[in-house]
């Protein structure tokens, strides 16, 4: 039987004596505790956890496949393609948008489970929920534009390759030297000249040249001489170690080198620019003449062989400027 507590009426802070407060005490001991409710409870708190527990262990499990089920092929297009830039801004277009709504969706429960534990307020819960909504997909935007820059970059690069690309040609006179007056006069000293991939072979030997200026000097020496490594030279557009010229011929014969492009050319055609380029003489002491073949780019002949035929090709077109 529940004890009968004492009818007290309090309406002020001065009806209330001292004992009706020890009246209440007694009356709060006396009373029979369910021990047996507690112990239910506890009971049922302990299968939660259980519950949970075994959940948590399930969804750890199935986390690391499902992840790789959804994504498994993407990043590995993005791992598989880490030195091809354009490849890897595609993969990672795929990769971000998935990445912001598993991101979304498994937010909530963080802050769900930050609540339970008592981490974090349900506002608070609330209140980071909704920052992360409204902020994510901002990132998420600016993410989408990662493969553009990475494309662009890729196209830049070499072009900052070549702008910061110190020159090897130095210049003779210092930077602040500026002469008022330029005279004109060309002057070689002991000029010596090798080409790096055949350095046994010498271009220029001690030349020596002085042209005053004003005047008209042309250079006659047989083809392979130097006449256009000597240009080259005093314009410096290369340095002595550089390349040579390669004329372009194709895998035909002579006669078709010089008309390509003029498929109507007489054979008198032919011969008389074949004379005006100093090659007809050349031609006509080979077997087969102007239909002899001359090997992929030219490779039978030498290279002033191929630069004639060439000049001669360029002479068929009767062009009102040469060069």
């Amino acid at each position: 039987m529940a004890p009968q507590y004492p009818e007290t009426t309090l309406s002020t802070e001065e009806d209330v004596t001292k004992d009706d407060i020890e009246d209440i005490k007694k009356a709060i001991i006396t009373e029979a505790f369910p021990f047996h409710k507690l112990l239910s409870y506890a009971d049922a708190l302990d299968w939660t956890l259980i519950a949970l527990g075994a959940l948590e262990s399930v969804v750890h499990g199935l986390a690391q496949p499902i992840g790789y089920l959804l994504l498994g092929k993407a990043l590995d297009a993005f791992g598989n393609n880490i030195h091809d830039t354009k490849a890897m801004a595609k993969a990672l277009k795929k990769v971000i948008p998935f990445a912001w709504y598993m991101a979304l969706a498994t937010f909530p429960a963080g802050v769900l489970v930050l609540v339970n534990r008592n981490h974090a307020s349900f506002e608070d819960g609330i209140r980071s929920y909704q920052i992360f909504s409204f902020t994510v997909p901002s990132i998420t935007e600016l993410w989408t534009l990662n493969p553009t820059v990475i494309s662009a970059i890729s196209v830049l690069t070499p072009a900052f390759q070549t702008l910061d690309r110190k020159t090897e040609i130095e210049p003779d006179t210092p930077k602040e030297s500026h002469p008022e007056i330029i005279i004109g006069d060309i002057e070689f000293q002991n000029v010596h000249f090798n080409y790096p991939s055949r350095p046994e072979v010498t271009i220029l030997n001690n030349f020596s040249l002085q042209i005053q200026a004003g005047s008209k000097v042309a250079l006659v020496w047989p083809s392979g001489a130097g006449k256009s490594s000597l240009l080259a030279l005093l314009l410096r557009f290369y340095e002595p170690r550089e390349g040579r010229q390669e004329p372009l011929l194709f895998s035909c014969s002579i006669r078709d080198n010089i008309c390509y492009g003029n498929e109507t050319t007489s054979e008198v055609q032919v011969i008389e620019v074949s004379r005006e380029a100093s090659k007809h003489k050349f031609i006509s002491t080979l077997p087969e003449g102007y239909d002899t073949m001359d090997g992929e780019k030219g490779c039978q002949l030498s290279w002033g062989q191929r630069q004639r035929i060439t000049i001669a090709r360029t002479l068929l077109k009767r062009p009102a400027i040469t060069l």
